[in-house]
């Protein structure tokens, strides 16, 4: 049936005025849209749109690119995302605004795949771009992801956390939720890894903003933080374990999301004692990776027999100095969860780490 369409437009010599609508059209949905589900359900029609509009000289293809950004990252298309975003880099944007934005979006694509130094180039260029064009908020958001990397500089946790809040403080006078949702998942990140108790407040205030954002990737990303800061803040276990298992009823269905959450949840149950339910979200967590495919971080989860002596008295911690030493955190107890450290840190990969992870 398409074909038979394709060949009457093209009889009546009306197949390129057709194709340009068809982009348009998928452009607009791309900016209107963020639910990466609705998206997906037309991810030949993007695909199509992108292939045609990337061919011509005009920014309907870069903008769409863009547009498409939080898509892939959400959905794990960083491979696909990265390779049309590197593409519509060719073309030639004179809005130089837009071209710092795709800089943005493919350096955050290679620093989710472990191309640290890449991404650290791509972000770093793109920061200038934004400041040549006179674009503070948009430096501002490049500069919070440049934090995340602050072990390629040489730098501490205290510094980059200074350097983000100084980003965030220019998002919040623009009033900008995108920004503000990345900004404030970073400051808690670094809050979380300082052992800094508002270190939950930023992270809710990332959901908050992502929320309103519609930045999905970035919900997921502060909700699975937020978690994991319950069990390193000193938070009551019956009050952690419920806005656990909120965070986890608002994206049920997302079946990346959950498995993302479940893991941390589970931990919390084995903290309060409540094996069972620990077991039970280990074994859904196990069940939504093996049916994804997703061999990497099945292999990282812990199996079911661990949760039965998990957690022991005491677990190593980074330095709240921010420097390369590890300190003992306080006992726990079924009252409160005191600060212990799950196996599986948020603290992204080194360069040397994230190649041996991808080798393997």
């Amino acid at each position: 049936m398409r074909q038979y369409a394709v060949a009457r437009l093209a009889a009546v010599g009306g197949i390129q005025a057709a194709r340009q609508r068809h982009a348009l059209a998928f452009l607009g949905l791309a900016q209107a849209e963020h639910q990466p589900g609705v998206l997906a359900r037309d991810l030949d029609n993007f695909r199509g749109a992108l292939q045609w509009s990337l061919s011509r000289h005009d920014e309907s293809g870069p903008r769409l690119a863009l547009a498409l950004g939080g898509f892939w990252l959400a959905r794990g298309l960083l491979q696909e995302g990265r390779g049309w975003l590197e593409r519509a880099l060719t073309r030639p944007v004179t809005d130089q605004r837009l071209r710092a934005e795709l800089l943005r979006v493919l350096g955050t694509l290679l620093y989710e795949a472990g191309d640290l130094n890449q991404a650290y180039a791509v972000l770093a260029e793109g920061a200038e771009v934004a400041a040549a064009a006179g674009a503070p908020v948009l430096r501002a958001r490049i500069c919070v992801l440049l934090t995340e990397m602050y072990d390629l500089r040489d730098g501490t946790i205290a510094e980059a956390l200074e350097e983000c809040r100084a980003a965030t403080t220019v998002l919040e006078s623009a009033g900008d939720p995108a920004g503000l949702a990345e900004g404030w998942l970073q400051t808690g990140t670094l809050e979380l890894w300082l052992g800094d108790p508002a270190a939950a407040q930023s992270l809710e205030r990332a959901i908050f903003y992502a929320r309103q954002a519609g930045n999905h990737g970035a919900r997921i990303q502060a909700s699975y933080r937020l978690i994991m800061s319950f069990t390193q803040l000193p938070i009551p276990a019956d009050a952690a374990i419920a806005r656990a298992e909120q965070l986890l009823q608002d994206l049920r269905g997302e079946e990346p999301a959950e498995a993302r959450l479940l893991p941390p949840l589970s931990l919390l149950y084995a903290y309060a004692g409540r094996l069972a339910e620990a077991r039970a979200a280990s074994a859904r967590c196990r069940s939504l990776l093996t049916a994804s495919g997703a061999r990497l971080a099945l292999a990282r989860r812990p199996s079911g027999p661990v949760l039965s002596s998990w957690p022991p008295a005491t677990l190593p911690r980074r330095s709240a100095a921010g420097g390369k030493g590890m300190r003992h955190s306080a006992r726990w107890a079924n009252a409160g969860i005191a600060a212990p450290s799950p196996p599986c840190s948020p603290k992204p990969c080194t360069c040397k780490g994230a190649s041996m992870m991808r080798s393997r």
